[in-house]
Formats: structure tokens, sequence, C-alpha cells
């Protein structure tokens, strides 16, 4: 008896030494853009938000939000400062960005395509036509991806290798014409109901020579770091197609597609480490809740 209490006190002592691994998740959603000051039109971004916290804290995740007008890009980049510094090795971070958003021309040439990809912040206008403090918008205020890749590399390192990063955009960023959706047939067994709400648009960014002066002042990014721990990016769609968001047959309330697939992916309690398969190999098609033409893209560094 002895024993096993001077095992239970050693056990905590070196917990409290070491730090237990922890589960955290930052969600940030808009759905409530004002679109007279920015353009940007009025989504469901905010509901993906309260859809996830309740089934994350039921998987053991200590959750942190932004929401609509809180989620700014200064305030997305502090969030993310803090998770980086609190963030310890075997740790599980998840991150969730649900939302516009925009393709802007690469100026720092480290895009194959020519395009960088943008999540809209709250306080992100759709073109330089807007003004912001009386000036016109340079694009300051999109959390262009070239800006968001330090913050997730260094994740990436602070977990370690029992550790892991989970990145979500339910986003679009569609370059060109969506093809095939109008002909999609609706699964009459989904828990899901096809709606024509799209995130983002096939315009991109239009810069003028005021905003080019500031894109490019961007540093590219290089590599992730080798050798720490996995982190699996999931977007909700390909780069030539639109994210549409589905209504929930219950409860008569819009989400993001990628978003609610994900609520289900949480009920069914499918390991964090099984996600970017479960995706690749698209085990989510008999749930019905993604349009045909509507595929998830995953991609992962280790």
């Amino acid at each position: 008896m002895k024993k096993r209490c001077v095992l239970f006190v050693f056990s905590i002592i070196l917990g409290c030494l070491l730090g237990y691994a922890k589960n955290t998740a930052l969600l940030i959603g808009i759905g409530n853009y004002n679109t007279k000051s920015t353009g940007w039109s009025v989504i469901h971004g905010n509901n993906d938000v309260v859809l996830l916290e309740k089934k994350l804290k039921a998987n053991g995740f200590s959750v942190s939000n932004l929401v609509d007008s809180k989620a700014t890009k200064s305030n997305i980049k502090i969030a993310l400062s803090n998770l980086a510094k609190t963030a310890d090795s075997g740790d599980i971070i998840y991150l969730h960005f649900s939302g516009h958003g925009q393709l802007f021309t690469d100026l720092n040439g480290d895009e194959k395509k020519g395009l960088d990809q943008s999540f809209v912040c709250y306080d992100a206008c759709f073109s330089p036509k807007y003004k912001i403090s009386d000036k016109s918008y340079r694009g300051q205020n999109h959390l262009i991806d070239d800006e968001l890749f330090p913050y997730l590399n260094k994740l990436k390192q602070k977990v370690g290798k029992s550790g892991n990063v989970i990145v979500i955009f339910d986003t679009c960023y569609s370059g060109g014409a969506d093809r095939g959706s109008l002909e999609d047939d609706p699964d009459p067994e989904s828990e899901a109901e096809w709606v024509n709400d799209t995130r983002g648009d096939d315009v991109e960014f239009d810069a003028d020579s005021y905003a080019n002066a500031y894109l490019k002042t961007l540093k590219a990014p290089g590599q992730y770091t080798s050798g720490y721990g996995e982190i699996t990016i999931i977007s909700a769609c390909e780069s030539d197609k639109k994210n549409y968001e589905c209504k929930d047959k219950r409860s008569g309330r819009k989400y993001g597609s990628l978003s609610f697939c994900i609520s289900k992916m949480l009920d069914k309690k499918i390991p964090f480490n099984q996600w970017a398969d479960y995706f690749r190999n698209q085990r989510y098609k008999p749930m019905g809740i993604f349009r045909p033409s509507q595929n998830p893209v995953v991609e992962s560094y280790k």
C-alpha cells in the first residue's frame, strides 16, 4: 500500500515538473461581416464556432475563440502568438478558420501558380475602393498565408515529435468558375441540406500601386522545420471550386460544409492522427455533406 502511495505521489510530482500534454483549440469564425464598410457578404462562420466549441470540449480540449468583430487581424495574431507561447511537447493544437477567403497576386515568388491565399479577417476589405481611416485599403487586414506560416511553424516546433497541429480552413480561394455544382443531386438520407451560400469570391484582390507597395513587404515563407510535430492542413475545397455552406436539417442552422463534417467526426471520436487519411481517402462521402464537385484538400508536413 505504501509503495502504491509513493508511486502515485511521485507520478504527480513528475507530471508537474515535466508538464502534461494539453489539447488546445483556437476557433476563429466570422459571419456578420460589415458589408457596407468592407464589401464582404454575411455568411455563417460564427455558427461554426458555436457548433464545434461544445464538441471539442467534450473531446477534452481547452477552447478559446474569436467571433465576428473580435476576429480582427491584430486580435488573431495576438491569439496565435499566445498559443505558441503556451504550447508544449506532446500537445495537440487545433486551429479553425471559418469565413471568407480571397486570392492575392503573389509578389514574392513563393507560389507556383502566382497566387497567395488569404483569410478575410473582420476588418479586411474586398478591394482598394474601400477606405480605412480615409485611405485606400491596401490588403493590410487580410491574413495572407505568407504571414500565417511563421506561427504555424512555431507551433509545429513547440509540440515536438509527440505532438500534433491541425489547421482547418472552412473558407474558399476559388480562382475560377466552379464546374458541375448545379448538376449535383443531394442525398435525401444526409443530415445536411445543400444551400447556395458560398464562402470567398472568384475575384482576386485588385491591388493598386498603393496596395502593391505594402504587399511587396511581405516575406516569402520558408519550409516547415522537419523533425518536429506533424502539421495537417485541411481546406474545404480545391482552388478551382466553390465552398458551399450547408443547413443542418434538425436545427435549420447554416454551417460551413467542412465544419459540419468535422462536427460529425468529433461525435464519432475519430482520432486526430487519422484525419489526414480520412479526408484523403474520402471516407466522408457517405455522409453526403459535400456536393460531389467539392472535395477537401489535405496537406501534411512532418
